[in-house]
């Protein structure tokens, strides 16, 4: 059944196909449309840490370091979770100056084959630590059933403002593009980012640990009976 998240890349390139200037054949790219939304795909995977593309994995160290996931694109966090509880209990923190939590990430860049990425932490960690990361979107390859992340009115929008750019479109039909993929990028991450997250503030020590504080009542011991609101930011 289509809907929101089935856009198919075949679909999208049909769609591109009709407002491209000119055939997509010819010239040094041989597939303007394909290298486009590949193009467009990878603007938008870097605009935001997309919520619906970040992946957990406990780490297997040897001598305090461990290989990054294939598909790893940005750390998001690194953490232990003690209890098996789902939550972090205790964080860990690029070049910390405290070597109980720091670890640095290293990329070993080699042109024949690419990045290798390795984390190395400061000290042993007492638990196993979980790299949460924004995994990489494979490019679209143009063949069989390809489905896109991201919706393909966004998709398009993104490829013809990158097109536009380069090929020096001015005027209008430029500006309308412009206006478009704002309320398009706009609209999508209302609509999929962080949605019904519980906003709140939290005191928290130098590993990420919630700070918990007492209670108090500024009425206390004048006769006034007041509630006891609780209160992460004590001023005592």
């Amino acid at each position: 059944m289509a809907g929101f998240h089935s856009d198919l890349y075949a679909t999208i390139e049909k769609r591109l196909l009709d407002w491209l200037p000119y055939a997509d054949t010819g010239g040094n790219v041989t597939n303007l449309a394909k290298d486009l939304l590949n193009r467009a795909q990878r603007e938008l995977w870097q605009y935001r840490a997309w919520e619906n593309l970040i992946k957990r994995q406990d780490l297997t160290l040897t001598a305090k370091a461990a290989s990054l996931p294939a598909d790893f694109g940005r750390v998001v966090s690194v953490f232990h979770d003690t209890d098996g509880d789902g939550m972090p209990d205790f964080y860990y923190f690029n070049r910390s100056s405290y070597a109980g939590n720091g670890y640095r990430i290293a990329d070993v860049f080699v042109k024949a084959t690419g990045h290798a990425w390795t984390i190395t932490f400061w000290a042993s960690p007492s638990s196993t630590p979980t790299l949460e990361y924004q995994a990489i979107l494979e490019d679209f390859a143009g063949t069989g059933t390809e489905y896109s992340f991201f919706p393909g009115d966004l998709l398009m929008l993104t490829a013809q403002k990158i097109h536009g750019a380069e090929a020096d479109m001015v005027g209008a039909e430029f500006g309308v593009n412009k206006q478009a993929w704002q309320e398009s990028i706009r609209d999508y991450e209302q609509a999929n980012q962080w949605v019904n997250i519980n906003s709140e503030m939290n005191l928290v020590d130098a590993v990420g640990q919630t700070v918990e504080m007492e209670t108090f009542d500024l009425f206390e011991g004048s006769g006034d009976v007041r509630n006891s609101f609780d209160n992460s930011y004590d001023n005592r």
